[in-house]
């Protein structure tokens, strides 16, 4: 009786892999640039910049995820971004 060798890992295909990839760089650059930009301060220059960056980070997030996931993406980054700014103000009166 011969020893078989260990079952192998199932692999996914390189461009699901690559779209997967895509969908969290993407994510995570668009909730990046969504808190700076609710928290950004008003008189302080550069925040057009942001502006731009969080306009184009969650339209790439509408592209990489299909059409009703990528609108609870998009939503979950936009919360998250509204307790950041919310939790500023908290964090200065305590």
């Amino acid at each position: 009786m011969t020893a078989h060798p260990p079952p192998q890992k199932p692999r996914l295909n390189p461009k699901t892999l690559r779209v997967m990839r895509k969908r969290r760089e993407w994510r995570c650059r668009a909730l990046e640039a969504s808190v700076a930009f609710a928290t950004w301060p008003a008189g302080k220059p550069g925040r057009e910049a942001i502006e731009a960056e969080t306009i184009k980070s969650l339209n790439k997030v509408r592209q990489w995820f299909r059409s009703p996931e990528a609108q609870v993406v998009v939503q979950a980054i936009q919360r998250r971004a509204v307790a950041a700014f919310r939790n500023q103000f908290d964090s200065k009166q305590t």
